[in-house]
């Protein structure tokens, strides 16, 4: 497992022992200064470093000064002992790199007796006999290990406090079989990465911190056991797992305080790399499949999933004899098809734009594509058990059907294929974000059947019908209205859709989806004109309408504020006198003689025009102007409206209206009877 950092929660760490010896005067050599800041001392070049040690005693913090030691002379050669002391400083820290990368010259290595850090050590070459002066108490040799005594570690089962405990740091000798790691134990690095031989760890109750690559690039490990009292660590079936806390709490007033109520969910790390057979999760077994617990697990014929499992996991690289793969619980992963868009700088207009074309990268291939189940599976869907990963392969025709017994379609599943129309079986209990992310898709037919979705029309909703989640990017209809009951439009609702002018939402509506590109119920869609905001929705984020360019946006009286900076607008309607508005494109501004709107307005010099003026001019556009008797000539009476700029609206008479057959300003809907 090359990348089976996985394995660790914050960087591997050498800790600073409280342990401070007596010291011991060392008989002097002759010291020069180095080019830089470095000094040497006979055949080792050292710095002079300073550090901030706690006083449990005094209750404060105390700075000592100390030498490293990081590099050794290329004639030195042998048995290396380096100084306890130099000029009176002692040797706190040793770079092991500095002094023998690359060195098989030398045949012994004596650690210092001051030593509270050691950085590279696995540079000490393996023929190199490790010894440690008198009175060294940090570092000692324990059943074959190398261990720092007081190295820092994270308590994860003790709000993640910082305590010291013995770390191993590598082995003395090579490992092979069964290894066990000594009781008293608490941490763990790389301790036995790259060890071809070994084919069991067993690890002892008192581990509680294991490091990145613990057990990467290791093709013989079979299996990780954990003592059964170790409150951090688990084995399943001899995969390594770790107890996360993914608990809630509550804020006690009578106490004033807030209280956390634990929740230990089971996560699974790794799976050894010489796992053999197939890897099965029994239903009822609550597990989290995590990061990279799969990679280079080469001997898997076989992974099935029970219905009580969460798949987070990157998937199978290296996992070249996988055949079957079952994945019936939830699936979070990122699979399906990743779709964006680079973005350039638009000199003519000072902004900064997205690509008319989508690039994509299917994750598919990326996670599966090294199994031999995926490279022999058809062009089409792909399954794997009762869910829906994404797609192998260009669709072949209009029509998608997803097979009955389907429970789940992940996240980007389809994201940017070309698929007309879509038929969703009852069986389906999820369908991820992005997953019919399609520019031509008109339609989701949902089975009248389904428990948890329902469509009307191509637009799918909840089964109840209080959320819409999806207006097909492909759906030609120039307006659409919300059914009334409806009471969330979802983030990415109508996302992408180029053909939708307006939008009729009803009362019931209270929530519309902002986040800007990340969500917002309305993003790009570059038709949208007119849109009218109910007074049951109280927040709106403008980022509903990220990469819209709207005629106009009427704000409801209800609403207290609004960030008008996200989206681009030719008039924004505030009813609300004492909105509160931050950010602004340059636009016309509605509102009350005296209301905060013309007050920013006139602040930022933008046009403004008072809200009687403009639902006037509404009024006056939307009456039938002329009735003829026959059934082929129309006749249509607009009106244009001229604003003043803010410098001068706030004490001048308002805009005046008159009719003309020019188009009309501001935006109009027309009706007209013949």
């Amino acid at each position: 497992m090359k990348l089976k950092r996985i394995l660790a929660v914050g960087t591997a760490m050498l800790g600073v022992s409280a342990f401070v010896p007596t010291p011991i005067v060392q008989k002097c050599v002759s010291m020069v200064f180095a080019d830089d800041d470095s000094l040497s001392y006979g055949d080792f070049t050292y710095r002079i470093s300073s550090s901030s040690v706690y006083n449990s005693e005094t209750g404060k913090y105390e700075s000592h000064e100390y030498a490293r030691v990081f590099k050794l002379a290329d004639s030195a050669k042998g048995d290396i002992v380096i100084p306890d002391e130099i000029e009176g400083y002692k040797v706190e820290v040793v770079d092991f790199e500095g002094l023998f990368y690359g060195r098989d010259d030398i045949t012994s290595v004596t650690f210092p007796k001051y030593i509270v850090s050691a950085e590279s050590f696995y540079a000490i070459p393996e023929t190199c006999e490790i010894k440690f002066a008198e009175g060294c108490e940090n570092f000692c040799i324990e059943n074959g290990f190398l261990v720092q005594n007081n190295a820092s570690y994270t308590d994860y089962n003790d709000g993640w406090r910082t305590k010291q405990g013995k770390s191993i740091l590598r082995s003395i000798e090579p490992l092979s079989g069964e290894v066990t790691v000594p009781e008293g134990i608490v941490q763990l690095y790389g301790t036995f990465s790259g060890n071809a031989d070994i084919t069991t760890i067993n690890l002892p109750s008192t581990v509680s911190y294991i490091g990145w690559y613990f057990c990467a690039d290791m093709p013989s490990l079979t299996a990780i056991n954990v003592a059964e009292d170790n409150p951090t660590y688990f084995s399943y079936k001899g995969a390594l797992g770790r107890y996360r806390d993914v608990g809630s709490g509550y804020y006690d007033e009578e106490n004033s305080e807030w209280v956390h109520v634990p929740e230990l969910a089971k996560y699974i790390l790794a799976v050894p790399e010489g796992y053999e057979g197939e890897f099965v999760v029994d239903d009822g077994d609550a597990l989290t499949l995590s990061s990279i617990c799969f990679e280079d697990v080469s001997k898997m014929t076989a992974v099935k999933l029970g219905k009580d499992t969460i798949f987070n996991c990157a998937g199978f690289a290296g996992c070249t004899s996988l055949e079957e793969i079952e994945l019936n619980g939830e699936v979070y992963s990122v699979s399906g098809i990743e779709k964006w868009r680079q973005s350039y700088y638009d000199e003519e207009t000072g902004e900064w734009r997205s690509s008319d074309e989508a690039e994509s990268f299917n994750m598919t291939e990326a996670m599966f594509g090294d199994t031999k189940w995926y490279q022999e599976q058809p062009d089409g869907v792909l399954y794997c058990g009762d869910t829906v990963i994404g797609y192998k392969g260009e669709p072949s025709g209009d029509k998608l059907d997803i097979k009955d017994g389907t429970r789940t379609i992940v996240d980007k599943a389809f994201n940017g294929l070309d698929i007309a129309e879509a038929n969703i079986p009852a069986s389906v209990e999820y369908i991820g974000r992005y997953a019919f992310d399609c520019p031509n898709l008109t339609a989701v037919n949902i089975a009248a059947d389904n428990k948890e979705y329902c469509s009307d029309e191509g637009v799918v909703y909840d089964k109840d019908k209080t959320m819409l989640k999806l207006y097909p990017q492909g759906k030609t209809s120039e307006s659409y209205t919300v059914p009334d009951g409806v009471q969330i439009i979802v983030p990415n609702a109508f996302d992408g859709n180029k053909f939708i002018k307006t939008v009729d939402i009803p009362d019931s509506v209270y929530n519309i989806s902002g986040w800007d590109e990340y969500g917002g119920s309305f993003k790009n869609c570059t038709a949208l004109e007119n849109i009218v905001i109910p007074s049951s929705v109280g927040y709106l984020d403008s980022g509903a309408f990220y990469g819209c360019k709207l005629k106009s946006l009427d704000l409801p009286a209800t609403l207290d504020s609004f960030n008008a900076g996200h989206s681009n607008y030719d008039y924004l309607i505030f009813r609300n006198p004492q909105c509160e508005i931050q950010g602004m494109n340059p636009c016309t501004l509605v509102g009350l003689d005296g209301s905060s709107a013309q007050a920013f307005a006139q602040e930022h010099q933008l046009e403004f025009m008072l809200l009687d003026d403009y639902d006037k001019a509404q009024a006056t556009a939307t009456t039938t102007t002329t009735t003829t008797t026959t059934t082929t000539s129309t006749t249509t009476t607009a009106t244009t409206t001229t604003t003043t700029k803010a410098t001068t609206a706030s004490t001048t008479a308002p805009p005046t209206t008159t009719t003309t057959t020019t188009t009309p300003t501001p935006p109009t809907t027309t009706t007209t009877t013949t």
